[in-house]
């Protein structure tokens, strides 16, 4: 059998397309991770918001571009 480039290409293609077309939709599972994410990152950032650090902790050195 003589595959060609150009016929490879076509059925490497579609196949992608079909499974790109039989993926199915975000599950409602997905949409509860994302809200739980989205508040874990949330109170993580209040957290280190309410941390006071002092000055002298700052590197005694510039970062230049």
């Amino acid at each position: 059998m003589n595959v060609t480039r150009r016929n490879l290409f076509a059925t490497i293609t579609a196949s992608a397309m079909t499974a790109a077309a039989q993926q199915a939709p975000p599950s409602p599972a997905a949409d509860e991770e994302l809200q739980v994410a989205r508040e874990r990152i949330r109170r993580t950032a209040e957290t280190l918001g309410s941390i006071q650090i002092p000055t002298e902790t700052e590197p005694a050195c510039q970062f230049k571009a």
